[in-house]
């Protein structure tokens, strides 16, 4: 997979990478490091043990994360969450839970699509 269908499957924006990012070898140096990147991981545990302070701030690292590298349909649900988590207690907020799933739904079919990228 090229890193041009990657952004299509991804629901990315691969135009607007490539103007900030110049070329395919740069995006995808930083496509093959978001794995690394230890936000999702923070965001998981901290609405798993309700912690509503540490989700916000690992959902808005993730939400600039997914900015930066255009990641539109992750970036979207990382948004989404990051609101909801904006002065939540997560133990009183469903939504949070839900939006969550999406959240981890997104990341890992970013992660799957990664691991095509020739």
């Amino acid at each position: 997979m090229t890193v041009r269908e990657f952004y299509i499957a991804a629901g990315g924006d691969y135009e607007e990478v490539t103007s900030r990012l110049m070329n395919d070898t740069i995006i995808k140096k930083f496509l093959l490091k978001f794995p690394g990147d230890g936000s999702f991981a923070a965001l998981e545990q901290s609405v798993k043990s309700d912690d509503a302070e540490k989700a916000f701030m690992a959902a808005h690292t993730l939400k600039g994360v997914t900015i930066s590298l255009g990641l539109g349909d992750l970036n979207k649900a990382t948004s989404e969450i990051t609101e909801l988590l904006r002065g939540a207690d997560v133990a009183d907020a469903p939504a949070v839970h839900k939006s969550f799933a999406c959240v981890e739904e997104n990341y890992n079919k970013v992660l799957t699509l990664i691991t095509q990228i020739d």
